[in-house]
């Protein structure tokens, strides 16, 4: 799949981390929040979603992490490379 950066970039759009868009912005983010969970006891961590109350810290990255990859997966259907 094409840098959805790039994608982005050709139609004058940009992902912003202050909506959550990290994962489109930081290629990186999910590596890191992967490495994160990883440390004994962090998946476990209690954290509140808005929608469905209090969840553990490693359902809601892996919420997180396929909801972003499905944005990114209907961008890189919508604007397919030119050239």
């Amino acid at each position: 799949m094409e840098d959805p950066r790039k994608v982005l970039g050709r139609h004058g759009l940009r992902a912003k981390k202050s909506w959550g868009q990290n994962f489109l912005h930081d290629r990186a983010a999910h590596g890191r929040i992967v490495q994160l969970l990883q440390r004994p006891g962090a998946a476990g961590r209690p954290g509140v979603h808005s929608d469905w109350g209090q969840v553990d810290a490693g359902h809601f990255a892996a919420y997180q992490a396929d909801h972003s990859h499905g944005h990114a997966s209907d961008l890189a259907a919508l604007f397919p490379p030119t050239a």
